[in-house]
């Protein structure tokens, strides 16, 4: 995939992220690179959550998860804008550590329910 599909421009406009299949593009990328250790030791994951998370991440890891890629992602789609400041963003590295955090408390992750979470939570947004 090339930097020019990751674009926020036309699915922003059109208040469209959902339909444009951006959240089921970036929950699939994560998992992947998440399942990767190659891509895992580029990214610098390893550590990466020291000090990062609390208790609260234990209550449900998945909303946790899903959480944090909505923020992403509308933190990605403001920053497009330019009328204002976006929001704090994560980094991917901290994304496909909670990822593989997520899967190693849960021992597999549902990309499906993921998915289902992060739709809801940007159209809440």
């Amino acid at each position: 995939m090339n930097r020019s599909e990751w674009s926020f421009d036309t699915p922003r406009r059109e208040r469209d992220l959902l339909n444009s299949g951006l959240v089921e593009r970036a929950v699939g990328q994560i998992a992947s690179l998440a399942r990767n250790e190659e891509a895992c030791k580029l990214l610098g994951v390893e550590g990466v959550l020291e000090g990062q998370l609390d208790l609260a991440f234990l209550n449900d890891p998945l909303e946790w998860l899903a959480s944090d890629i909505a923020n992403a992602l509308d933190a990605a789609e403001s920053s497009d804008d330019d009328a204002g400041q976006a929001p704090e963003s994560l980094t991917l590295d901290i994304v496909v550590a909670e990822f593989r955090l997520c899967q190693l408390l849960q021992g597999a992750i549902d990309e499906s329910e993921l998915i289902r979470r992060v739709r809801r939570l940007v159209e809440q947004s």
